[in-house]
């Protein structure tokens, strides 16, 4: 599934991303420029950790609010979609967590990317 989110990201979002990073000096400004361009803040940067939180699925293709929840493994697409987001972005090693999930049954979809 995170190959699917790798592909998504390199099929819609990889030219975005290489934008942001190069009209970025610093996390923080990545930070705020991809704020910027969501037009809200979606990104925290705090402690060496960006939080990114989401009120609505990451996945813009297959994937619905569904009453019922469904499997977490669903949303392992989403996380290599952010982990190709930040591969893109940073120079650095990083690890991504998905910390909750929409379709698992969460309020919002919210993961967090320590920066090593």
């Amino acid at each position: 599934m995170e190959t699917m989110g790798n592909t998504c990201f390199n099929n819609f979002s990889a030219k975005i991303a290489e934008d942001v990073k190069k009209n970025s000096n610093g996390i923080a400004e990545i930070i705020q420029n991809l704020n910027n361009l969501a037009g809200e803040e979606q990104f925290k940067l705090k402690d060496n950790k960006v939080f990114a939180t989401f009120n609505q699925c990451l996945c813009q293709i297959g994937v619905k609010e569904t009453e019922e929840p469904i499997s977490k493994t669903y949303c392992s697409c989403s996380l290599g979609w952010m982990k190709s987001l930040f591969n893109t972005l940073l120079d650095k090693s990083f690890k991504v967590e998905l910390l909750e999930s929409i379709v698992s049954g969460g309020k919002n979809c919210r993961f967090v990317i320590k920066l090593e």
